[in-house]
């Protein structure tokens, strides 16, 4: 059972990939026409496209399994894979080294810092109310708003590139896209508790070995490939982006509606404080590495994917 629980999981993120790369290619035709900057659109349409599979993986684990565990772990660990492994990623793969705003990096990178100072405040009991709730989502809202007042800054340097969809291929895309990403993750939660049980390991083994990087391949994929195009900008921004849309929406809609049908949310300390330190740790590396000459360089790439292997034995280790 074992092989099959781990063949369907790996099916199931495939599938997730192609039908969230679909959804990206549609949301970026709108981010074109709209004509919005390259870090606004990668903060917003775009982050929300690849981002979609963790806040589905909250959301069923809340509603189904009535726990935020899931949503927890998936998305703190998320995040710490996005600014490492993608970073690193982008860093090895790039021939030359590739050149980032410093206006968004400093911008983007600050208020993700704050909004993880926010959630850490916020989950220092180990619970989460409906006003922390509330209180997420503000912060994702104010973020937006400020990205939105500086969409004509001198400073952007990049707007999103040329991008051809149809209307009916982007309604369709996203209608479907939604739906099959809500159906395919909510089969992710139930092969990866199934899994779980298999192997003996706790939820928060399985949400940070399975949840988290199958649930980040769209994120890596998009970031890689707007690198590719040479797009340093974008590629960091949805990365920050998406973190900062993981950590507030994602947690706070699933948050609202288990706290709505009368569930209160409780996780393991020891997990979640290790895992929230491992995650400001990941921040604080990032932002020192890209703030040195604002480029991402194979050296820097190297840096970033071997402390995520590091941060990755850590964890296990703790939780043995």
């Amino acid at each position: 059972m074992i092989l099959l629980y781990t063949i369907g999981l790996v099916i199931v993120f495939t599938c997730l990939y192609f039908i969230s790369e679909q959804l990206e290619e549609a949301w970026h035709t709108v981010a074109y026409k709209f004509k919005m900057s390259a870090s606004l659109a990668g903060a917003t349409l775009l982050a929300i496209s690849s981002s979609l599979p963790e806040f589905f993986t909250s959301l069923n684990g809340a509603i189904f399994y009535s726990t935020l565990e899931i949503g927890f772990m998936t998305i703190i660990w998320s995040a710490i894979f996005n600014i490492l492994v993608i970073t690193g990623i982008v860093g090895i793969t790039s021939n030359t080294p590739l050149v980032v705003s410093k206006t968004v990096i400093k911008r983007d990178s600050l208020v993700y810092l704050v909004t993880s100072i926010i959630l850490l405040l916020l989950l220092l009991d180990g619970d989460i109310s409906e006003l922390d709730s509330y209180i997420l989502l503000c912060v994702y809202f104010i973020y937006v708003i400020i990205l939105y007042l500086q969409r004509y800054s001198k400073h952007e340097g990049e707007t999103v590139q040329f991008a051809n969809a149809s209307k009916h291929k982007i309604i369709i895309s996203s209608t479907l896209g939604t739906t099959s990403i809500g159906l395919l993750s909510a089969g992710a939660v139930y092969l990866g508790i199934e899994l779980s049980y298999a192997l003996g390991v706790s939820l928060a083994v399985i949400s940070v070995l399975i949840f988290s990087m199958g649930t980040s391949i769209p994120d890596l994929l998009l970031s890689y490939f707007s690198a590719k195009r040479g797009g340093g900008t974008a590629a960091l921004s949805n990365i920050f982006g998406s973190n900062t849309f993981d950590i507030t929406i994602c947690l706070a809609i699933p948050a609202l509606v288990l706290i709505s049908n009368g569930g209160t949310i409780k996780s393991d300390l020891i997990s979640l404080k290790l895992s929230l330190g491992l995650l400001f740790v990941s921040i604080f590396l990032v932002m020192g590495l890209l703030i040195y000459n604002f480029t991402v360089t194979k050296v820097k790439g190297w840096i970033c994917l071997i402390t995520y292997g590091c941060f990755m034995a850590i964890f296990l280790y703790a939780m043995r």
